[in-house]
């Protein structure tokens, strides 16, 4: 059954943002969006523009059946996803890639939540907040073939992040990450 809801509701979202999506122009006024096409890059492997009313369709269809994963989708104002692969960046490697979104972050005074490197992958984890609310969320992860970025706007509760798992088959649970700043995400559940 929750395969089954996970298909529809997947669907649902595709049918729906078609009628949601806006232009570029309302996007650029969404605060907590940047900007997550890499300028020096192919065309994305993947590619995720959903913005809208999308969101609080969704949070009304799941209600019911999962109110915790309703209320931080209705919350929700726009994600963004890229995923680029080595054939994408062409010449460029990942470290530029990586370098070129950090220092967007960084110029937007976007907080680190989280940086992890390991062996031969790379994640950082940002947010912008808005006195005590996290507006936008973005998530750099690295591995050896490929990029991905991930952008959340609206009002985002880390501690909810998890929810979304159970309509999407998503895992968004970044406590669960294995890296040296947990001690920020579980102050941040705290609160």
């Amino acid at each position: 059954m929750k395969t089954t809801r996970c298909v529809n509701l997947a669907a649902l979202i595709a049918f729906a943002s078609i009628g949601f999506m806006q232009p570029s122009s309302v996007a650029a006024e969404i605060e907590g969006l940047i900007d997550i096409d890499y300028p020096h890059a192919g065309e994305a492997k993947v590619e995720v523009n959903l913005l809208g009313g999308v969101f609080s369709l969704a949070a009304k269809i799941i209600q019911k059946e999962e109110p915790e994963a309703s209320k931080f989708l209705a919350k929700l104002e726009a994600v963004k996803v890229r995923v680029y692969d080595e054939a994408a960046l062409g010449r460029r490697n990942f470290d530029e890639a990586l370098k070129f979104y950090k220092d967007q972050l960084k110029k937007e005074k976007w907080d680190v939540l989280a940086h992890v490197k390991e062996k031969d992958s790379k994640v950082g984890v940002y947010s912008l907040t808005r006195g005590d609310i996290i507006s936008g969320l973005v998530v750099l992860a690295q591995g050896p073939e490929e990029l991905v970025v991930v952008n959340l706007a609206g009002e985002v509760d880390v501690t909810k992040l998890s929810q979304i798992d159970k309509v999407t088959s998503v895992n968004l649970d970044l406590s669960e990450l294995n890296f040296k700043k947990r001690k920020c995400i579980k102050e941040i559940e705290e609160q």
